[in-house]
C-alpha cells in the first residue's frame, strides 16, 4: 500500500519493486489497543450452514522437520524492575500518597525473582534521559524480561512531567531506549505506566524528538486510564489503577497476563469509577508472570475480592458493517493499486458471517465522510449484536486519514468517537480495523474533554504509529 506524507505533503514517487522485494521489505507489527471488557467469540456470528468443506484456514508448512512452537516467554531468569516516581512538584501538580503505591509495588516485587529495584525519584529530564541512555546501553542477556513502572503526572497524549517541570515523551524517551537494546530482542517488556492528565497546562518545553528507529514487538503498555481522562485515587490507600492492577496480575500470575485486562475494567466498573484503563500490546508469545515465582515460596495471599464470572458479548444478532474504501484520490499519485483485493477479501471473509449487506463507501470526500459518521451516531443499532467498521486509506500525523478529495479527517474524533456517542451501541463490541500508515509521532495538546466513553472496544491498526504500511 502507499504511503501519504508525514506532513500531509505529497509522497514521493518511488520505482516499482518486484513482488519479491515487496515482501522482503515488509516488516509486520501487530499493534493492539484492547479496550474490552468481554470476550468476543466471532464464531457466534458464523453460518450455521458453514461447514468445514466450504470455509477453511489454509496453512503453509515447511519441508524441513517441524519445530514444537513455542507459547510462552522464557522467565527462567531473573527480571529487571525500572521504576520512574516523581511526585514532588509544584502544589498544583504534587501527587499526595504516591508513596502507598510504591510502596504496593514493593511489597508486589517482594514476591518475585527480580534484582534490588532500580528506583529512581523525582528526576529532571536531564537524568531520565541519562537513565534511560543507559538503559539502551545495558547488557540484558541475564534477564528474562524487563518491567518498568512510571508514576507521575501526565499532559496531552503522550507526555510526562519530570521532577524540574520540564515535559518528556514516554515513546522517544523510555519505549524507544528499551526497544533499540538489542540485548532485550524476543523478550517481553512490561510497562505499567499510572500518571494523571494535566489538561489546563502548558509544557515549558518540548525537546525535539528523535525519529523512530525500532519495531515495538514484544511490549505491552498498560495505562491507568484513557487519554485525555482522569485518573482516581483513595487519600488512603493509593491509587486505585495500581490497586486493582498489583491484586489482579498476581492473584492470576498463572495465566497469560492478557487476560487480565478485563477483570481489571470491571474493577473499575464495579465500583462505578468513572476510568477506563488501557493496554497497547505487540506481545507475540503468552505473558504468565508466575513463572518468574521464587522456588519453594509459600505465597502470601494478597488480598482480593470474589472474582466476577466470565462474560462473553452476546451476538445472537446480526453485525452492522461499515466500510470507507479509498483507493483513487483527485491527485493520482496517492492513487493506492491492488487496494481492491483488501476489499474483495473483507467481502470473502464476510460472507460467512450473519451481517446486512455492507455499507460500503468508496472514494468519498472529507465531507462525505462526516455526514456518513453522524448518520452512524444517531443509526439505531438495536436489532444489532456489534459494529465492525473497516477504514483503507492513507494515514498521516495524529491518526489523520485521507479522503478521496484529498483532505484529511481524524480517526478518533470523526469516526471512534462517533461509534462510542451512539448509545444504542452501549455495551455492544465496536471492532475498527484501520488499514493505513499512521505517520510521524508529534506532541499535540488536546484541550478538548472526552464526549463519549471509549469501552467495549477493540482497535487493530495496521501499523505502530510511526511506521510505514
Amino acid at each position: 500500500m502507499g504511503c501519504a506524507g508525514s506532513k500531509h505533503q505529497e509522497p514521493k514517487k518511488e520505482k516499482k519493486k518486484s513482488t519479491t522485494e515487496i515482501v522482503t521489505d515488509a516488516q509486520v507489527t501487530n499493534t493492539s489497543a484492547l479496550l474490552v471488557t468481554k470476550e468476543t467469540k466471532f464464531t457466534h456470528l458464523v453460518h450455521s450452514t458453514i461447514s468445514s468443506e466450504n470455509f477453511q484456514v489454509q496453512t503453509v508448512s515447511s519441508t524441513s522437520s517441524t519445530q514444537p512452537v513455542q507459547c510462552n516467554y522464557d522467565l527462567s531468569n531473573n527480571a529487571y524492575v525500572l521504576v520512574f516516581r516523581n511526585d514532588k512538584f509544584d502544589p498544583m501538580h504534587s501527587r499526595q500518597v504516591s508513596a502507598n503505591d510504591m510502596k504496593q509495588i514493593k511489597e508486589f516485587c517482594q514476591h518475585y525473582r527480580c534484582d534490588r529495584l532500580d528506583i529512581n525519584e523525582n528526576n529532571t529530564i536531564a537524568e531520565i534521559n541519562s537513565k534511560m541512555e543507559e538503559i539502551s546501553e545495558r547488557d540484558f542477556t541475564t534477564y528474562s524480561c524487563l518491567i518498568v513502572f512510571i508514576m507521575g503526572s501526565k499532559f496531552g497524549s503522550a507526555t510526562i512531567l519530570a521532577n524540574d517541570g520540564e515535559y518528556y515523551s514516554f515513546k522517544h524517551y523510555v519505549l524507544e531506549c528499551c526497544t533499540t537494546n538489542r540485548t532485550l530482542d524476543i523478550k517481553p517488556k512490561l510497562f505499567i505506566i499510572l500518571t494523571g492528565e494535566q489538561d489546563n497546562t502548558t509544557p515549558s518545553t518540548i525537546e525535539t524528538i528523535k525519529p523512530c528507529m525500532s519495531f515495538k514487538l514484544d511490549t505491552m503498555i498498560f495505562e491507568s486510564s484513557y487519554q485525555g481522562t482522569a485518573s482516581f485515587r483513595d487519600m488512603k490507600k493509593g491509587n486505585f489503577f495500581m490497586q486493582f492492577f498489583l491484586r489482579l496480575v498476581h492473584k492470576h500470575n498463572r495465566e497469560s497476563i492478557m487476560k487480565i485486562y478485563p477483570l481489571l475494567y470491571r474493577e473499575f466498573l464495579r465500583r462505578s469509577i468513572p476510568q477506563t484503563p488501557t493496554l497497547t500490546t505487540t506481545l507475540r508469545k503468552d505473558l504468565i508472570l508466575g513463572h518468574l515465582l521464587k522456588p519453594c515460596e509459600n505465597m502470601p495471599t494478597i488480598p482480593h475480592e470474589p472474582s466476577m464470572l466470565r462474560e462473553v458479548y452476546d451476538l445472537s444478532n446480526d453485525a452492522y458493517v461499515l466500510v470507507f474504501h479509498n483507493d483513487e484520490f483527485e491527485d493520482s499519485a496517492f492513487n493506492r493499486p491492488g487496494s481492491a483485493k483488501d476489499m474483495e477479501r473483507i467481502q470473502q471473509v464476510l460472507q460467512h458471517y450473519r451481517c446486512d449487506k455492507l455499507d460500503i463507501n468508496e472514494n468519498k470526500s472529507k465531507e462525505y465522510v462526516q455526514q456518513k459518521m453522524a448518520e452512524i451516531s444517531q443509526k439505531d443499532f438495536t436489532p444489532y449484536s456489534c459494529l465492525i467498521v473497516f477504514i483503507m486509506s492513507h494515514g498521516s500525523i495524529n491518526d489523520t486519514i485521507l479522503a478521496s478529495d484529498g483532505k484529511w479527517f481524524y480517526f478518533q474524533e470523526d469516526i471512534v468517537d462517533k461509534c462510542t456517542s451512539n448509545r444504542t451501541l452501549d455495551g455492544k463490541p465496536k471492532l475498527l480495523v484501520l488499514q493505513a500508515c499512521r505517520g510521524n509521532d508529534r506532541i499535540v495538546v488536546d484541550a478538548i474533554p472526552p464526549r463519549s466513553d471509549k469501552v467495549d472496544l477493540v482497535i487493530f491498526q495496521s501499523t505502530y504509529q510511526g511506521k510505514i504500511s
